[in-house]
């Protein structure tokens, strides 16, 4: 939900992190098949400063909505709160128009190739093939939580059970913030790593610690 009074997503602490989390209703998704699972999905901070930037921009036109309705609305009817966008073409439109709010992240040359495909095709990659865990459930829940983070109906709806086994919601936010969460300065890059780093490690001795204790 968002804030009542700015009406902006606000960062909250979700298992030690900070995270917004967002719902996305089944009749706003693909299909109306693929709606956010029971954790809802997790926003990263500078996914955060993005959206809020649009909803900034869009409460200045029309202030009377402040905080209410979908957050994405197709291209013609943004004025509408209760406009829904659940088809490829109105999201299409809205990414062609706002997509210049990424410019800070992508360089002008992959803004002008940019499209709604990209969000959940790069996500998956940097979750599934570029984020590596000594912690043998994370790495084997990597794909799981991709599938759930992008909300693919796979072989059954996100909701049910196939999806919900293993993943749980401490699963999910270690996974999100090791795989999305990083800063793109160079020099922040390197200290963040570090101090993954040195998470990851602390984990594993007091893993090691405990196991040679059971044993």
């Amino acid at each position: 939900q968002p804030n009542q009074k700015t009406g902006l997503l606000d960062l909250k602490d979700i298992q030690g992190y900070q995270f917004a989390r967002i719902t996305i209703p089944s009749e706003v998704s693909k299909m109306n098949l693929s709606p956010s699972g029971p954790y809802g999905l997790l926003l990263v901070p500078r996914a955060v400063k993005i959206v809020n930037l649009y909803l900034s921009e869009l409460y200045e036109k029309y202030p009377e909505h402040k905080g209410t309705g979908y957050l994405f609305r197709p291209y013609t009817d943004e004025f509408n709160p209760n406009a829904q966008y659940a088809s490829s073409k109105s999201m299409f439109e809205w990414v062609s128009k706002n997509k210049s709010m990424f410019a800070d992240i992508l360089s002008t040359e992959q803004l002008k190739n940019f499209s709604s495909y990209d969000t959940r095709h790069t996500g998956n990659n940097l979750i599934v093939k570029k984020t590596f865990f000594n912690d043998p459930v994370l790495q084997d829940a990597k794909r799981d939580v991709a599938q759930y983070h992008a909300r693919h109906k796979g072989i059954k709806s996100v909701n049910e059970q196939h999806y919900q086994e293993n993943l749980t919601e401490d699963i999910y936010v270690d996974v999100i913030n090791a795989a999305l969460n990083f800063p793109f300065d160079e020099h922040e890059l390197e200290e963040w790593e570090e101090d993954m780093f040195r998470k990851v490690s602390h984990t594993q001795i007091t893993q090691m610690e405990k196991n040679q204790k059971d044993y």
